[in-house]
């Protein structure tokens, strides 16, 4: 009885629509992510990583050189 109660106080205290104007959603077409996996040669993975290291390697060198020239301005 006080289930029934809640539940008809709820309804009129909610608004049927409660957005005026919105649109639902579009339904799924049914089409799935596909995921596809490029294989690549072992030469061209370790010529990404070298790029990779060789960047990261001069980024750490410049910072390093900035942080040692800020040491000398500062102290």
């Amino acid at each position: 009885m006080e289930a029934r109660a809640a539940a008809t106080a709820a309804e009129n205290v909610l608004p049927k629509d409660p957005v005026p104007g919105a649109k639902r959603a579009p339904a799924r077409t049914g089409r799935r992510n596909i995921n596809r996996v490029y294989a690549i040669p072992r030469e061209a993975e370790f010529r990404y990583i070298r790029s990779d290291m060789r960047r990261l390697i001069l980024v750490a060198a410049g910072l390093l050189v900035l942080m040692l020239i800020l040491l000398l301005i500062l102290n």
